[in-house]
């Protein structure tokens, strides 16, 4: 099997390992109210890596469902980045301190 773009293919496998890496390690070190959102960005943006491996990789044998996989591609990226990036205003505004200069810290990472 002839593979299309391996380096490409072989970065997108790990960011995916990476990204599997963060959701998980999120998971288990936070408390019982967990981060949900962090969570669900870097599970999306692992989909968005291993799709992207496997259309880069792969062109050839997918043949016509190389569409389908590059649309779900797109989509994680998409919906992913726009987690993370509420993921990050939401920490910002309300992180999980009771330190008020822990808070001052993350309004003013906000504004700049």
């Amino acid at each position: 099997m002839l593979v299309s773009e391996p380096a490409t293919m072989l970065t997108d496998y790990a960011l995916a390992l990476l990204s599997a890496f963060f959701a998980f390690s999120i998971f288990l070190r936070s408390s019982a109210r967990k981060p949900w959102i962090w969570i669900a960005a870097f599970s999306l943006i692992g989909i968005a890596a291993l799709a992207g491996g496997t259309a880069h990789g792969f062109r050839g044998p997918l043949g016509e469902n190389w569409g389908l996989v590059w649309k779900i591609t797109v989509f994680c990226i998409a919906l992913g980045s726009a987690l993370l990036i509420v993921a990050g205003i939401r920490s910002a505004i309300h992180p999980e301190t009771p330190d008020r200069d822990a808070r001052r810290l993350g309004h003013r990472w906000l504004k700049a």
